[in-house]
């Protein structure tokens, strides 16, 4: 794996379109891909309805004998940490876009605008005509704000970041405000809870035998259940405080820089490792022992703790990656992880695609038939044969598809 020298800045300054080529850090692309590799090790779960499955059914499902095993391993060391890193990058490249910005250049603005609105019409479009999972949308809609912070220095973006991250629980806290102060407001007791998680069975089992017609009907009942979720445990602003984090580290240029920064993102990692995984394991415990719905004091104390302990260890795994770059084990990720990485917008996507495909009643039907083992094999598969696709284009194509009709959209 290649770790880019710095560029100068008065050479990248002077880009007018797509980075590419030498000014083109590989690191990104390589945490790019491995964290949309992560990202499909939680998705196939879903995909293939053994989330959803009640506690008998999946236990037949066990062919192995070790899913409640791996599940706890998959909560522990892969839920929510890949999306926060993939959130982080996501402000390392508005960073990359706005570099013009610093001179309130009117066409960059424009461009960025374009290149959001673009990445909007993209998510709405995944999210009601395949899958209600789509995380695109929220990240437009959060990249508008992010544009607000376009000329905040890294030291207080970085303030803002914590701030935003700390405010986690506010919508948990809210909810559980409203619950014990006014519950004839807000009924969600046991027979609420119970109802909530009876909905979500028969929704996903339409995905399992439905039409395409209904389970596009059924995709939108989700996402509504989705929504409510999402502001429940205060999804968007982690989001946001990984912007605005990744942009402060995008100003800095950590990415250009990784030699100049080592010894900070050898602290990174034993700092974010430490707290990203025993905050992580306290997580896990506390979930293990009490639902989050309805509301409890407690939740409130886990959800916040989620919200610092999932993008620590996210932010850990980074600093690994980067600390490995120019070593042997840096050369085989990035025949894994770069090129999907490349491709990023394109193979997100398509692993919605694929998965529709192998797991919904209108493509080959393997919903609700495997285990968590044999899920999680077929994540691996999947991503394994994106790779190889993803290395044939980028040998051919200077971009992917999709990222190639947004650049044109864009530029």
């Amino acid at each position: 794996m290649e770790t880019t020298e710095p560029v100068p800045a008065r050479e990248r300054s002077a880009e007018v379109g797509p980075v590419s080529g030498s000014n083109r850090a590989e690191i990104l692309d390589v945490l790019r891909g491995f964290a949309l590799f992560g990202i499909l090790l939680t998705h196939v779960p879903s995909f293939s309805g053994y989330d959803y499955l009640p506690p008998d059914r999946a236990v037949a499902l066990d062919a192995y004998g070790i899913d409640r095993f791996t599940v706890g391993i998959v909560d522990l060391l892969v839920d929510g940490k890949f999306v926060a890193l993939f959130s982080l990058l996501f402000g390392v490249g508005f960073a990359i876009q706005m570099r013009h910005l610093d001179s309130n250049d009117e066409r960059t603005r424009r461009r960025f605008l374009r290149r959001t609105s673009f990445l909007l019409a993209i998510g709405l479009a995944h999210t009601f005509l395949l899958w209600q999972g789509d995380i695109l949308t929220y990240y437009a809609l959060l990249g508008f704000v992010l544009l607000l912070f376009r000329s905040k220095p890294p030291r207080k973006l970085i303030l803002y970041a914590m701030l935003s991250l700390t405010l986690a629980g506010a919508g948990y806290g809210a909810v559980y405000g409203v619950y014990n102060l006014a519950p004839d407001v807000l009924p969600l007791g046991e027979a609420g809870a119970s109802a909530y998680m009876q909905r979500i069975v028969d929704i996903t089992g339409t995905f399992a035998s439905g039409s395409y017609a209904e389970v596009l009907a059924a995709n939108f009942s989700f996402w509504l259940v989705k929504v409510q979720w999402i502001l429940f445990d205060g999804r968007l602003f982690t989001i946001f405080g990984l912007f605005l984090l990744g942009a402060a580290l995008g100003k800095l240029e950590v990415h250009y820089r990784l030699r100049e920064y080592q010894r900070a993102i050898w602290i990174a990692l034993g700092v974010c490792g430490i707290v990203g995984f025993a905050g992580s394991a306290l997580v896990v415990y506390l979930r293990a022992r009490q639902d989050l719905y309805p509301p409890t004091a407690m939740g409130i104390f886990e959800t916040l703790l989620a919200g610092f302990a999932r993008p620590s260890l996210g932010i850990a795994y980074a600093a690994a990656l980067c600390l490995l770059a120019s070593t042997a084990f840096g050369r085989v990720a990035d025949a894994c992880f770069a090129a999907p990485g490349r491709m990023a917008l394109t193979t997100y996507l398509s692993q919605t695609v694929l998965c529709i495909a192998l797991f919904y009643g209108f493509g080959v039907g393997l919903s609700h038939s495997m285990g968590h083992v044999e899920s999680l094999l077929t994540a691996v598969l999947l991503f394994m044969g994106q790779s190889l696709v993803c290395r044939w284009w980028l040998a051919r194509f200077r971009y992917g598809p999709v990222e190639w009709v947004w650049r044109q959209f864009t530029y």
